[in-house]
């Protein structure tokens, strides 16, 4: 987030969200003619509970002279701007999910069971159970098909093809506090598709394409690629990046 947006969060809510939350879940649902259609947001306080959240939405809104409404949806009561855009809903005593009022109806419903969770596809479910758990900062992707050609270009370096050749989900954790790795993950077509990726990525470990400038190249030399099946994985070493200003 922008600083300045931390600081009206700082200033008109009263708290640190960086101190005081200790989750943040962002999701992304969208369709063929609108990849990122929906964004939500699940908020988990640590030392603020899911009152104090859903009176911050309240005063964020009003601090740009919007006013909040309560809405009866199916999935429960929430608190929505005037134009519906932006909506907060309280899931338990610390945890609050926000997003445009169709995204947090969804999310509530997902919550209570009345709808399929995401994490339940079987390419996120795996890349989540296995990066997720005691991570600072985790992600899984499965990415449409009309994505497929603009991420095999847009990880290309110069007249080398892609690492990302065939893939049908991406997965990225950052390690916990004291860990300093990061970890990607991906899931290819086939496992002959797998073993060039991989084979790829070892020759980029060895040799960094001379795109990716310090402290980049740096990091790729540390990395260990491993293959299983039509899984590939690259582990990374982020110590060195500590000691840059």
């Amino acid at each position: 987030m922008p600083e300045g947006a931390l600081t009206e969060i700082e200033s008109t809510c009263g708290f640190d969200p960086a101190r005081d939350l200790a989750e943040v879940i962002l999701w992304v649902r969208g369709t063929d003619r609108e990849p990122l259609e929906s964004f939500g947001v699940m908020l988990t306080g640590k030392t603020v509970d899911a009152t104090r959240l859903a009176e911050c939405h309240r005063d964020l809104v009003a601090a740009r002279g919007g006013e909040v409404v309560r809405l009866d949806a199916p999935t429960g009561p929430m608190l929505a701007g005037p134009d519906h855009r932006s909506a907060i809903a309280i899931s338990d005593e610390r945890t609050v999910v926000t997003g445009s009022v169709a995204t947090v109806t969804e999310a509530m419903a997902v919550r209570r069971g009345l709808l399929p969770a995401l994490e339940q596809r079987a390419t996120v479910a795996r890349l989540w159970s296995e990066l997720s758990p005691g991570a600072v900062l985790a992600a899984a992707v499965e990415p449409p098909e009309h994505w497929q050609a603009a991420l095999s270009r847009g990880t290309a370096f110069g007249e080398e093809p892609s690492a990302l050749e065939g893939v049908g989900g991406i997965g990225l954790r950052i390690g916990g506090r004291d860990e300093h790795t990061a970890s990607l993950r991906l899931e290819v077509a086939t496992p002959e598709l797998a073993a060039s990726s991989a084979e790829r990525l070892r020759k980029w470990v060895a040799s960094p394409p001379s795109a990716l400038g310090p402290p980049w190249d740096a990091v790729l030399r540390t990395g260990e690629v491993t293959r299983n099946g039509r899984q590939v994985g690259l582990r990374l070493d982020l110590s060195s990046l500590a000691s840059i200003p």
